[in-house]
């Protein structure tokens, strides 16, 4: 049979855990300790899209005239392709066109392959020259579109593109759009709070979404007697303009 004294020994870590937990009740009892409820919560926040858009007429035009000249001999397909470029450079700035607004954008000298058959066998052999050089141009001033349009059919070109319509980019007012965009999430937001009883706290975080959105608007060429005094007709259209951001607000 254990002695008091034996029971003790055997079982003190229980014994002392024992009456520590009742030294904490009995402060607890008599008020000398508070023991209180620790409540963790979570954050709440609301995190929306917000997008602003406008219309904006277009404001520059951008062409692409080249030639292209074949020729057996490769030094005189060089020569008659870069008289003919030379030719159009020149007469677009008599139209007005400034220095700084027209470049050379491709220039190509390949030697075409001819195919052809040899006891039934197809081979190919050197054929002539093609040298092809375009000369890309940009207009500023819209109001002239018709004129230079008419002006580079009229001229030696053997391939033209354009007018490729389009915004300045750098005239854009960023800061308004973005601004606009950052109320449209703010209404948003406060729609989404309202409908769930609660309502909408500060603003705690904002991450623009994406560069400026440009969308090309359509433009429209017709044929207006081309042989009769008329001229082709361009109507420069406008470009959408958008910007979106991502806003994340506190909720109350």
């Amino acid at each position: 049979m254990l002695t008091i004294k034996q029971l003790i020994s055997n079982h003190k870590p229980y014994i002392f855990a024992f009456f520590i937990l009742a030294a904490l009740v009995t402060l607890s009892t008599f008020g000398f300790i508070k023991i209180g409820t620790v409540k963790i919560e979570e954050d709440q926040t609301i995190t929306v899209m917000g997008s602003s858009e406008k219309q904006k007429k277009n404001e520059r035009a951008t062409y692409s005239a080249g030639v292209t000249v074949t020729n057996a001999d490769k030094a005189k397909a060089v020569s008659e392709a870069t008289d003919k470029s030379n030719r159009i450079a020149q007469s677009i700035k008599q139209f007005g066109i400034p220095q700084e607004d027209m470049k050379t954008s491709t220039l190509n000298i390949m030697q075409d392959q001819e195919s052809y058959y040899d006891n039934g066998i197809l081979k190919y052999r050197p054929g002539n020259w093609r040298v092809s050089i375009n000369i890309e141009i940009v207009l500023k001033n819209l109001k002239r579109i018709d004129e230079l349009t008419n002006l580079l059919t009229s001229l030696e070109t053997t391939d033209l593109y354009g007018p490729n319509l389009s915004l300045d980019s750098s005239n854009e007012d960023e800061a308004v759009l973005l601004a606009s965009a950052l109320e449209n999430a703010k209404e948003k937001a406060q729609a989404v709070a309202e409908s769930s009883g609660r309502k909408l706290g500060k603003l705690v975080r904002v991450v623009e979404g994406a560069n400026a959105s440009i969308y090309p608007g359509p433009f429209y060429a017709k044929v207006d007697g081309m042989g009769g005094g008329g001229g082709m007709e361009i109507e420069p259209g406008s470009t959408t303009v958008s910007k979106t951001v991502t806003a994340t607000f506190r909720l109350e």
